[in-house]
């Protein structure tokens, strides 16, 4: 199997000059003072492998010289911005994947293959669980729509997020009868995607793998609003789903309700428990 051994990043974010980072062994422990890279590193790997789920034209607005760019705002006046992974196999050549405005090579099943098997959690992603009131429960969609159904496919083979694009282009230029089929195929989709939460696979993770001194929680996932279209043409409109969310502590036999959501090292534990249990999925699909 390939293994990542060198990032190679140029005019990118705090990076100015070609800089190559060697990646020896399994893990790496990147530390050092504000302003060292730190969060420059993670964000040129997010972007490398995130580039796989957009569109080459989407890809190059992070090298254009406009709003999204990740330029470093000091660098050289035509100094070309890129992102570099070498990967290699025992006993071969080091293979190079590039990524910036005029190449990239995200597109490779291999990249997909990576991507889909890593876990980031990001300042974005974690404030969308943890922003809203302690007395509701937290509506999951917008986070799935963004970070999780890029990944994953209908029964029927068609991508969830492409799939619901494809209703919100053609609401009022569509037949009632082909949306109500294509709403059917996202609804039944997306149950099957939170069906594993639903039975206990995040509660599971959660228990046999990060509960603070055997203290158990229960993970809820709820589906109570699913995708449909209101009114006729040409005023038709397209209601969101709501995914619901919940996680209560077991204490004595019993559960309590408890604010495990606001609490930030219990919110990152169950992050990553409903995040093994959706690539889990992706990974036996």
């Amino acid at each position: 199997m390939k293994k990542l051994e060198t990032i190679k990043i140029q005019n990118f974010k705090i990076f100015n000059e070609e800089v190559t980072i060697p990646v020896e062994g399994k893990h790496i422990l990147a530390w050092g003072v504000n302003g060292s890279g730190k969060s420059s590193l993670y964000w040129a790997l997010y972007t490398f492998l995130q580039c796989n789920t957009k569109s080459v034209d989407e890809a190059k607005k992070y090298f254009n010289k406009g709003d999204e760019s990740l330029h470093n705002i000091h660098a050289t006046e035509g100094l070309e911005s890129f992102l570099k992974l070498g990967f290699k196999e025992p006993g071969s050549e080091e293979e190079t994947l590039d990524l910036s405005l005029t190449q990239n090579d995200t597109t490779s099943d291999y990249v997909g293959y990576i991507n889909s098997g890593s876990e980031f959690i990001t300042h974005r992603l974690l404030l969308n669980f943890y922003n809203y009131r302690h007395s509701q429960k937290i509506d999951l969609f917008p986070v799935f729509f963004r970070d999780i159904f890029p990944y994953f496919n209908t029964s029927k083979g068609t991508n969830v997020r492409a799939l619901y694009k494809t209703i919100e282009e053609n609401l009022n230029n569509e037949t009632k009868s082909n949306l109500d089929k294509w709403a059917k195929e996202f609804n039944d989709g997306l149950e099957d995607l939170i069906q594993p939460i639903k039975r206990g696979d995040a509660t599971k993770f959660y228990n046999d793998n990060l509960a603070y001194k055997r203290e158990e929680i229960d993970i809820k996932i709820l589906f109570p609003q699913k995708l449909k279209i209101e009114r006729s043409k040409p005023n038709r409109r397209l209601i969101n789903p709501t995914i619901s969310l919940s996680a209560k502590l077991k204490a004595n036999g019993a559960e309590e309700k408890n604010s495990l959501l606001s609490d930030i090292d219990e919110l990152l534990k169950i992050i990553g428990s409903i995040q093994k249990t959706m690539k889990a999925i992706l990974r036996n699909s």
